[in-house]
């Protein structure tokens, strides 16, 4: 009976030794895979999962799909959320590069630094946020003061401002949304107008927008091309774009054109950020490519590049 139960006992034992050696070659293998993986990557070619906000997510599509047309040896998966979600995955280290309107945040920055993390950041545009209201709105143009006392509900009624005497109705994103972190920081208020109403999504807002016209609402300009790109001048009929000056004395107002977010004549303009770990050769190979090819991909896409002066084109501005 003990030489029975002895013999149990080691054949378990034996079994989980068995068991703990395939486990640890299996791991051992995943990780001799990475190293090749890793080792076997050059700046044009390997694997690479992108992270980027939903508001850059068709530019950055097409920044990928360029990059794979010249580098075809080169494979992406690209990831959308929201822009603090997409910070988060890089320090999680879920991807390797992200790309987010906007800026990191004190705490994303203290991280960064108390890890050690070699994440390298580069400025490879600039973006603006439209104000957007339905095309039956008489108000043409807001300053920045105007606009704060709108989006925090210190003003609640259109006819301040030359439109008709109406409830001013405020569409918002979610917090986490770069477009409504900016607004919030540069306006420098705590939140938005009570009675607001939140957005599942920027699409849901233009939604809105274009059904109430006592809407405000706001986008970035690469979604915005039916209404800033002068070819399709005229398409856009149920919403229009509204102009913003700053509050300094006898300031003129700009409309959101690529020309003027890259010359830094519309107040509400900020960048565009690439996020990588700097030691690691495809991220590298891609930040080189958004510095340059891509540059002129930014510009065919409604967002202002950094480096490469842009053509100017002067709209007949209503004044």
């Amino acid at each position: 009976m003990k030489r029975n139960k002895l013999v149990f006992w080691l054949v378990l034992l034996g079994f989980s030794a068995t068991a703990m050696m395939t486990k640890g070659c299996s791991c051992l293998n995943q990780a001799n895979k990475d190293v090749l993986t890793e080792e076997s990557e050059t700046p044009t070619s390997g694997h690479l999962k992108v992270a980027t906000d939903d508001a850059l997510a068709p530019v950055i599509q097409k920044q990928i799909d360029e990059f794979s047309r010249i580098y075809p040896k080169a494979k992406f998966d690209l990831v959308e959320n929201s822009t603090r979600k997409v910070v988060e995955m890089l320090l999680n280290k879920d991807v390797r590069a992200v790309v987010f309107s906007y800026k990191l945040s004190a705490k994303e920055d203290s991280v960064i630094n108390a890890l050690g993390l070699h994440v390298k950041k580069d400025l490879v545009a600039r973006d603006a946020l439209c104000l957007i209201v339905n095309a039956k709105n008489p108000v043409k143009s807001l300053s920045m003061n105007q606009l704060k006392l709108i989006l925090s509900g210190e003003a609640e009624n259109w006819s301040l401002f030359g439109g008709k005497n109406q409830p001013i109705q405020v569409f918002y994103t979610s917090p986490n949304d770069a477009r409504n972190m900016y607004l919030r920081d540069t306006l420098r208020i705590s939140q938005f107008a009570a009675k607001a109403y939140p957005c599942t999504s920027a699409a849901q807002m233009r939604e809105f927008v274009t059904k109430y016209e006592s809407a405000i609402g706001y986008e970035s300009i690469s979604n915005l091309r039916d209404l800033t790109d002068p070819d399709r001048a005229g398409e856009q009929t149920e919403i229009k774009l509204l102009s913003v000056s700053a509050d300094s004395v006898g300031a003129k107002a700009y409309l959101p054109l690529q020309s003027h977010v890259y010359e830094g004549y519309y107040p509400l303009t900020y960048g565009v950020y690439h996020l990588y770990y700097e030691f690691e050769r495809l991220p590298q190979g891609f930040a080189a490519f958004l510095s340059r090819e891509g540059q002129k991909m930014f510009l065919r896409n409604g967002v202002a590049p950094i480096e490469n002066p842009v053509r100017i084109i002067y709209f007949k501005q209503d004044e």
